[in-house]
């Protein structure tokens, strides 16, 4: 009787064929991650850009204070906003006056902020050459210790 040789492969061939596996399978998992993280940053821009326009439209609401332009506290309002917030009041109806309302709609939108967006702060201030407010809103991106920043202007008829 003829001795038959072996058929099939090798444990040299499956060795490598599991490597390579693995190699492919990590580069798979290290792209979906990627993905992963740009979708979250573009999800940031998109609830950055949402916050912004909630503050615009709160400041061209409270136009008693919003047409202050520099004088407004709406503009570096750090320690000015503490004396005048209000939490009984949320709109320039019976018993709120603007300076109420804009100290309460800054203290909400920023915690709006810090709630929505990792590491948020959200800042306004006044633009004297252009006669606008600069809202600024940055957060920390995703699996990252840089910071980024939304920045967008909101153009008033301020007359001086």
């Amino acid at each position: 009787m003829p001795i038959s040789k072996n058929h099939g492969f090798s444990q040299l061939t499956i060795l490598i064929f599991l490597l390579v596996a693995t190699f492919i399978t990590l580069i798979a998992t290290s792209w979906q991650i990627h993905v992963n993280n740009k979708t979250q940053d573009n999800f940031n821009k998109k609830i950055a850009n949402v916050l912004a326009n909630d503050i615009t439209n709160r400041m061209y609401l409270n136009y008693k204070e919003f047409f202050k332009g520099p004088n407004s506290l709406y503009v570096d309002s750090t320690i000015k906003q503490k004396q005048y917030i209000d939490h009984t009041c949320y709109t320039d109806f019976k018993g709120c006056n603007s300076l109420t309302t804009a100290a309460n709609d800054l203290t909400y939108w920023q915690q709006a902020i810090r709630d929505n967006l990792p590491n948020g702060i959200g800042n306004i201030f006044w633009c004297t050459k252009n006669k606008i407010f600069i809202i600024n809103i940055s957060w920390e991106l995703t699996n990252k210790k840089k910071q980024t920043s939304f920045v967008t202007g909101v153009l008033i008829p301020y007359k001086s």
